[in-house]
């Protein structure tokens, strides 16, 4: 009854956007450590109830097919494969990355968060991580354009993808991937000789 008292309670944070559904697992556990023990069907019906209510799905945060930009924020390791589909060699990559800059000659560089456009040259998808590298072609005064760079793109990334011609395929799998799902769960109890579905 308590947890169920709490996973209600956590319902509205996610609805306002007060923290992301991939926190939710660390607001979970936290909840958690609290109560000290917890048994195994106690556990087994909460990660059942966050599969089941909250599924993981990319939330297209922008579109503007005019100028062929669409911008995403990427939740989950599908996600990162649906990319991987959409993306290919050609189009334009802008966000927030971690960058190498050196302060002075002398001084020995030290990584920064910076935003930078990229043409995509190469890709390389690993279950998770989305690496699209190229050369930059915006970017602030401290890194010089026409440098190579690679995208890390995984779970928490926010990206804008700009395309000459968006296909309509990759629109379907865009809009695929950011459709809220909800997955059938089938749970079946074991006692010896009955069985309870």
């Amino acid at each position: 009854m308590l947890l169920a008292l709490c996973l209600s309670a956590l319902q509205p944070c996610l609805l306002f956007g007060l923290f992301s559904y991939n926190h939710l697992f660390f607001v979970v556990f936290d909840v958690f450590k609290v109560f000290l023990v917890i048994n195994v069907s106690q556990f087994l019906s909460i990660l059942f109830y966050i599969l089941a209510f909250f599924p993981f799905v990319m939330k297209i945060l922008g579109k503007n097919l005019k100028q062929g930009e669409i911008k995403v924020f990427v939740e989950s390791p599908e996600d990162v494969w649906y990319l991987s589909q959409v993306i290919d060699k050609g189009d334009v990559i802008k966000g927030r990355t971690l960058r190498k800059i050196k302060v002075s000659e002398t001084a020995a560089g030290e990584r920064r968060p910076v935003f930078l456009s990229l043409v995509v040259e190469k890709i390389d998808f690993q279950p998770g991580c989305l690496r699209a590298g190229g050369k930059i072609v915006e970017s602030p005064d401290e890194v010089p354009r026409g440098s190579f760079h690679t995208f890390s793109i995984e779970p928490g990334s926010r990206i804008v993808i700009k395309k000459d011609h968006w296909f309509s395929f990759q629109l379907d799998r865009l809009k695929e991937a950011s459709e809220l799902v909800h997955s059938k769960i089938l749970i079946c109890v074991f006692d010896r000789e009955d069985a309870l579905f």
